[in-house]
């Protein structure tokens, strides 16, 4: 059994393979594939925790020392996140750039507060008019269950080493100084960005401030306020890189993607074959047709 499923696999990667070569060699005598440098190809999607943001700096380095490659399109789904890991991504776009590749970013949906500040980075930023953007700003939230507490009778003893360890804590008030120190904090994040936004856009720090209020704004809006350079999607930006990079046709992409592990690649393709076997089996079943007897 293992061994025919391993001589079923063998003939499936080979097959695969050698289509793969049949379509590349197809393409680039049709000319709907360019010869030349390649645009590689990231996803920034979902919330940017530190394990996105390190992900998304991995790959932006391998797009940078990747030979084959010319330029970078970030495409952005991200409502936003934490402001390192986004700051860390922006810095890293910074280097691609130096490294003397174009980086532009494609937004879809959203790519809103930490979204757009690392697509603030890139050369040059392109959305859809219904895209959602913007929302410069920096909030801290939290919780107080003192009166939860009250009711179910639990009640906190902490001893501390000083007065702000233990800021933040559900179970009390935020004291005025709390709130000044807490208040001071978001605002040098906020100039942070302010400031990194204004840089790259090439815009006074002035005129970014006018919408760096946390407003959330539509590409449209964005465009007019110079927060983002064209109203185009993913396609049309692919063929944007293509002319920029000099290629005849549409440049080739590659989609820059985590590693995964042989074994777990292995795993999922064996999941893949099974499922593939059992579509068939269906639609065989489906297709089948039953024998009747006219008395």
């Amino acid at each position: 059994m293992k061994s025919r499923f391993l001589r079923g696999l063998l003939a499936f990667l080979v097959l695969s393979l050698a289509l793969s070569a049949v379509d590349y060699a197809w393409l680039l005598r049709t000319g709907k594939l360019g010869r030349g440098k390649a645009i590689g190809l990231i996803t920034l999607k979902g919330v940017i925790d530190d394990e996105k943001g390190e992900e998304v700096v991995s790959l932006l380095e391998q797009g940078r020392k990747d030979g084959r490659i010319g330029a970078i399109l970030l495409r952005i789904e991200s409502p936003g996140g934490m402001v390192a890991p986004s700051q860390e991504i922006y810095q890293e776009i910074l280097k691609v750039r130096s490294s003397g590749k174009k980086v532009v970013a494609s937004i879809g949906s959203v790519g809103a507060s930490g979204g757009y500040y690392a697509a603030s980075a890139c050369d040059k930023i392109f959305a859809n008019g219904g895209t959602l953007t913007g929302s410069i700003g920096v909030i801290f939230s939290f919780s107080n269950l003192q009166e939860l507490m009250k009711k179910v009778g639990v009640k906190q003893i902490v001893l501390k080493s000083g007065k702000f360890k233990d800021v933040g804590s559900p179970f009390r008030e935020l004291t005025p100084d709390d709130k000044k120190l807490i208040q001071s904090m978001i605002d040098d994040i906020y100039n942070q960005f302010v400031e990194d936004v204004a840089k790259q856009r090439k815009l006074p720090v002035e005129k970014v401030k006018e919408y760096a209020d946390g407003r959330v704004m539509t590409g449209r809006q964005a465009l007019k306020a110079g927060l983002i350079d064209g109203l185009k999607g993913e396609v049309e930006v692919i063929s944007y890189l293509s002319k920029e990079l000099g290629v005849t046709g549409e440049a080739r992409v590659i989609r820059l993607r985590k590693e995964v592990a042989f074994w777990d690649r292995l795993s999922q393709v064996r999941g893949e074959l099974q499922q593939f076997a059992e579509a068939i089996k269906d639609a065989t079943k489906l297709t089948r047709v039953e024998e009747v007897k006219v008395q």
